[in-house]
């Protein structure tokens, strides 16, 4: 065994121990096959050089959740990526969540969700929900679902949200419209009949 700092144990080969201080080294660190590297206590950090003498924290391994943050030191999910984008290749996949509903928000302070993936097998109907919501259950939302072997478009009222039309445009100009009288317009935005 080779121990710096302390009395050897036979709990390893190679030692470093200190309650203050690091262990410096150049080249590369090679693990043998199905070996970790764990921390005596505390989260796994891996810092990388942001100046000349200066290191920053770039990745987090949280002890007690086993969280990883990136760019944070206090993850609050499996995976929390915080101060800069999330780029999956272009050749790739993008999985976000292998079971339940995924949400995008604008951000962590705001309870309203922007965009709503249901996937299948799930107790609400499987499709892509947009939410143009004033809280997390006032407002309206515009649903694309599959519902068996059928397909819906539908323009939800949420709450005491206000009904409004769907309106299909081109270049800013309506080319069919449908009220909430359920009138088709066709070239009109005022439809005085099912279809005018």
């Amino acid at each position: 065994d080779l121990v710096l700092g302390a009395t050897a144990t036979a709990s390893a080969k190679f030692q470093v121990i200190g309650t203050t201080g690091s262990a410096s080294m150049s080249g590369t660190l090679t693990l043998g096959n199905g070996q970790t590297i764990r921390p005596a206590y505390g989260p796994l950090t891996l810092s990388y050089k942001s100046a000349a003498d200066t290191w920053a924290t770039g990745l987090t391994l949280q002890d007690t959740t086993g969280n990883v943050g990136i760019g944070t030191t206090g993850p609050g999910a499996k995976l929390d990526v915080n101060g800069g984008d999330l780029l999956f290749s272009t050749d790739g996949k993008a999985i976000l969540s292998t079971a339940g509903t995924t949400y995008f928000k604008p951000n962590s302070g705001n309870t309203n969700q922007v965009l709503q993936l249901t996937p299948l097998g799930s107790a609400t109907m499987t499709g892509v929900y947009l939410h143009g919501q004033v809280s997390t259950s006032v407002g309206t939302r515009l649903d694309l679902l599959q519902s068996g072997a059928n397909t819906i478009i539908r323009n939800q009222t949420l709450g005491g949200g206000s009904q409004g039309y769907i309106s299909l445009e081109q270049d800013g100009s309506t080319r069919l419209r449908i009220d909430t009288a359920g009138n088709v317009g066709i070239g009109t935005t005022a439809p005085l009949a099912k279809l005018h």
